[in-house]
């Protein structure tokens, strides 16, 4: 499966003075998800430095981003690489947010391969 998630204010949200802190449930779902082997997009509107911080923020966090903002290498193969990126799943936070969401998600999801 390929995820495509979004950076800001769904794999981290921000306190006063630009301090950023990861949003547990959504980083526990993408390391677990990467322990399944599926394939992880960082789909942000970020680019250059602060793209580059958002994916090395997300290695501290344990969270192994395949690729930032680009279409897999099989997209790419086939002959196209839309700007649209392609992928099975989109998380972002003005779509799946809510604790609600994220634990029908969690049976939907994680529990497919148990």
């Amino acid at each position: 499966m390929v995820i495509a998630v979004d950076f800001d204010n769904t794999i981290v949200k921000w306190k006063e003075g630009g301090i950023v802190y990861p949003v547990k449930y959504v980083v526990d779902f993408l390391k677990r998800r990467k322990d399944m082997g599926d394939t992880l997009i960082l789909w942000t509107s970020r680019e250059g430095q602060e793209l580059e911080w958002a994916v090395n923020l997300c290695k501290e966090w344990g969270i192994q981003i395949d690729y930032a903002n680009e279409n897999t290498k099989e997209v790419i193969k086939s002959g196209r690489d839309p700007r649209k990126i392609e992928a099975d799943l989109y998380v972002d936070a003005k779509s799946v947010n809510s604790e609600h969401e994220w634990q029908r998600l969690k049976f939907l999801l994680m529990d497919e391969y148990i």
